[in-house]
């Protein structure tokens, strides 16, 4: 590892959000140090781990950059505060930016591939290939077409066509994450930020890329709350509302306003709440309260 301070144009300052997990985030360290590519510099982003995270992570590779924060970053406003280190730094922008997991797993010549894919496409946003940390077998591995009108969210491993991105082993260049801008910790906390952050990238006109050579191996397990059933009314929204959901409807609700074109606004917003109303009301309370009055239909 590059000692800070001796910094060269091709530096690869990673940026690494952790909480309480530091038998995993030290894992990843393992990973990171055993890199071909050894220009690197770990931005530790550690949102008030209690459990020695950091300095066990200082301990095992001198040199880190640690952000400290209290709880309440989550993953965009951890994302956040390494891109204003980046910019109070003054870091080159021919230096590269990567975001990752702590929970994943990548091969040595990571960085290698990485950087060398870049260089050959220049203002790109370049995404690993996903593959499931225990099968191997690839999974999230592509990149994704966002379409308003119907509101979905397809698969697709034509650049032509992508026009979001998991963030999720992200790579690009310091001067390209820069000028998208920043992300919105307080509107979109977790889960969409990263399909905010890239399709905002898309639209200023970067490409977006997804490499079979550039790959992570990924720990789903670890990853939030996506699945609803059988809760109770009371269960579904303290699952549904909270930050770990994915279809938490208040992120969505702001997804849809800072990125939806107006004429599909008020009906997308319209449709999320919908199907709060059909998976709650419908589906959980009038059920069990016909149960209960004894009705059969």
């Amino acid at each position: 590892m590059t000692i800070p301070g001796t910094l060269q144009a091709s530096m690869v300052h990673v940026l690494l959000p952790v909480f309480n997990r530091c038998r995993t985030t030290l894992q990843f360290v393992e990973y990171l140090t055993a890199q071909t590519y050894t220009d690197y510099h770990l931005v530790l982003i550690d949102d008030g781990s209690s459990d020695g995270t950091a300095a066990a992570v200082c301990e095992k590779l001198p040199g880190v950059t640690v952000l400290r924060g209290k709880g309440n970053w989550w993953w965009a406003g951890s994302l956040q505060k390494g891109h204003e280190w980046l910019i109070r730094q003054r870091i080159p922008h021919g230096d590269y930016v990567l975001v990752m997991n702590d929970d994943t797993e990548f091969d040595e010549d990571f960085l290698k591939t990485g950087t060398a894919i870049l260089a050959q496409n220049p203002n790109t946003i370049l995404t690993a290939t996903g593959y499931n940390i225990k099968s191997r077998q690839p999974q999230d591995s592509a990149g994704y077409q966002f379409t308003w009108d119907n509101l979905s969210c397809v698969e697709t491993y034509d650049i032509g066509e992508m026009n979001c991105l998991s963030t999720r082993g992200m790579l690009t260049t310091v001067g390209d994450f820069i000028s998208v801008g920043g992300f919105h910790p307080r509107l979109i906390p977790h889960y969409l930020s990263d399909l905010e952050f890239t399709m905002r990238a898309h639209e200023r006109g970067l490409k977006l890329m997804i490499h079979k050579d550039f790959r992570i191996y990924i720990d789903f397990e670890a990853t939030g709350c996506r699945e609803l059933g059988g809760e109770s009314v009371v269960e579904y929204f303290k699952k549904i509302l909270s930050r770990r959901a994915a279809m938490n409807p208040i992120a969505w609700s702001n997804f849809i306003l800072l990125r939806c074109p107006w004429k599909h606004k008020v009906f997308n917003i319209a449709r999320i709440w919908r199907s709060v109303y059909q998976q709650s009301v419908k589906d959980r309370l009038i059920p069990k309260i016909k149960s209960r009055m004894g009705i059969r239909f």
